[in-house]
């Protein structure tokens, strides 16, 4: 039983380290996107490619939470203009 779990602790953790490694040299990417982006659709683009790359774990809420609400505001300023 305890050799199970911590073959199950280890490999978790070495998903976390990918997940992490991947993160780290997909977002900025992303993020440098989005701060070259001039108009309204360039950024909900770059946005939904922040998105995606964003960690679905319980240290990343407050992130996706953060780009989710940047989102409808585009979204909501890109209804206004049309």
């Amino acid at each position: 039983m305890i050799l199970t779990a911590n073959i199950f602790f280890a490999i978790q953790k070495q998903n976390d380290a990918k997940v992490k490694a991947l993160f780290a040299q997909v977002y900025p990417q992303a993020q440098k996107k989005y701060d070259e982006a001039e108009t309204v659709e360039e950024k909900l683009v770059a946005l939904e490619g922040m998105l995606s790359t964003a960690p679905n774990h319980k240290g990343a809420e407050s992130l996706r939470s953060d780009i989710k609400n940047m989102i409808s505001k585009l979204k909501a300023l890109q209804a206004k203009e049309a």
